[in-house]
Order: structure tokens, then C-alpha cells, then sequence
């Protein structure tokens, strides 16, 4: 980057992308092929970084299935082998360490 400070506004300006055109409006350097390039070039850099920071945590982005806890508390359910209902058992079976 080339910054360089406007002499009619006192703005900052790139350089190397723009240049006071006949008139005093500003005239873009860059073709809509170098722009694109240099689009391209950013968003692999942000996909890079995004990845490498992936990389870094050491685990894949979403955990595999386990067991989840509705599914086990059901199981324990299953195992205390009671005469209560499954809702009985949730309301009341601390009482009785089943829970």
C-alpha cells in the first residue's frame, strides 16, 4: 500500500488503486481482474487462518454421539428394575438413591 494524503481533501488514499482523473474525480488503477485476484488472495488467507486455528484446538469441530444424559438417565431407569413409573422415578427416586 501506497498511502498518500489527498492535497484538495486532506483524505487518505491508496496510491497504487487511485489517481485524481481529469475533472478531480478519483480513477480507479486496478482491473476487475486484479481486484478479483486480490479478493480471492484475502479470503484464502482468512480460510487458512480460520483452518490453522481449527487445527490448533486439536478436535474436530463437532464432537461424535455419545450417550446423551435423557438416554442414560432412561437407562438407570431401566436398571433399578422399580415398581414406579418413569415420572415417579424422576419425582421421587432420590429419595430412594435410585436416581
Amino acid at each position: 500500500m501506497n498511502m498518500q494524503i489527498d492535497k484538495y481533501t486532506g483524505e487518505a488514499y491508496d496510491a497504487d488503486v487511485w489517481y485524481r482523473g481529469e475533472g478531480g474525480c478519483w480513477v480507479n488503477k486496478q482491473t476487475e481482474a486484479e481486484w478479483r485476484k486480490r479478493a480471492e488472495a484475502r479470503e484464502a488467507a482468512r480460510r487458512e487462518k480460520r483452518n490453522a486455528a481449527r487445527a490448533a484446538k486439536g478436535k474436530p469441530r463437532r464432537s461424535p454421539s455419545s450417550f446423551k444424559r435423557s438416554s442414560a438417565r432412561y437407562a438407570r431407569y431401566l436398571e433399578c428394575d422399580c415398581e414406579m413409573s418413569f415420572g415417579e422415578w424422576l419425582k421421587y427416586g432420590w429419595r430412594y438413591g435410585y436416581v
